[in-house]
């Protein structure tokens, strides 16, 4: 049960870079204080077109889902499937599926969440060869 109403207006949050693509910025929407610590909600914004492919890795974590805003991103998978979203698609990404960024449009942006909000991101290095 959420802890209390959580309400964040479209200038009331912050862009900061986090994670394994230093062309991404996040905007965290409190949901996570709110929910105690249960559900991570974000933004992710490319701030310009990418190209950049990202390092193979997954998610160590319950669930993860993205609903694309704005623009489009490229990604691949596991199972070798490369796929296009774009805005107005949403995907479920199963935990621990491997996945490589590989590139997005200039206005990409999306809404990712979560659970649980704190989760170790491993990178290829860390992988099997699989």
């Amino acid at each position: 049960m959420p802890a209390r109403l959580s309400l964040q207006n479209s200038e009331d949050g912050v862009f900061e870079v986090q994670g394994l693509r230093s062309y991404s910025s996040y905007r965290d929407l409190g949901i996570t204080k709110a929910t105690n610590e249960a559900i991570l909600a974000h933004i992710i914004w490319a701030e310009n077109a990418v190209t950049e492919f990202s390092k193979r890795h997954y998610h160590v974590l319950e669930d993860q889902f993205v609903y694309v805003l704005k623009g489009s991103a490229e990604m691949l998978f596991e199972d070798g499937q490369q796929y296009r979203f774009e805005a107005g698609c949403c995907y479920y990404q199963p935990p621990e599926i491997k996945h490589t960024f590989l590139s997005c449009s200039k206005d990409f942006m999306a809404l990712e969440a979560c659970l649980p909000p704190k989760f170790e991101t491993v990178t290829t290095k860390q992988c099997s060869s699989n």
